[in-house]
């Protein structure tokens, strides 16, 4: 189980606060949300963006910049998004300090590309 020292002190100090009155609570988040689920708080990751600004900010400037905030035909957004991957991987290549790395193969390896097809193709259901 991966979680922080603090969210784990934290946890800790409510489930003995609610454990008392709210018994069945306390065995639901436990077994729940710190046993099963132990990803879901924010100090899980801790060199990721908490927030998506970042992605949003990117958001902002294809649509002033690119696609004028218009809706598109499936034909010239693909134009409109070529364009956008060369301008944005010649002008990266300028300047080092702001390098961007696109990558031109897959990353996934060919076993488990084989196992997720399977897996896709199995009777297995997720909850």
């Amino acid at each position: 189980m991966r979680i922080g020292i603090t969210f784990r002190n934290a946890s800790s100090l409510l489930l003995k606060k609610w454990s008392q009155t709210e018994k069945e609570f306390a065995e639901y988040f436990e077994n729940e949300w710190l046993k099963t689920l132990d990803s879901w708080y924010e100090g899980y990751s801790t060199f990721t963006p908490s927030t998506n600004n970042p992605l949003e900010a990117r958001n902002k400037v294809i649509k002033d910049e690119h696609t004028f905030r218009e809706q598109h035909t499936l034909s010239r957004f693909l134009t409109i998004a070529n364009d956008i991957v060369n301008k944005w991987s010649t002008s990266r290549n300028q300047d080092q300090t702001d390098l961007v790395m696109f990558s031109i193969e897959p990353t996934i390896t060919l076993k488990k590309s084989t196992d997720a097809y399977h897996f896709s193709k199995s009777s297995t259901s997720v909850l």
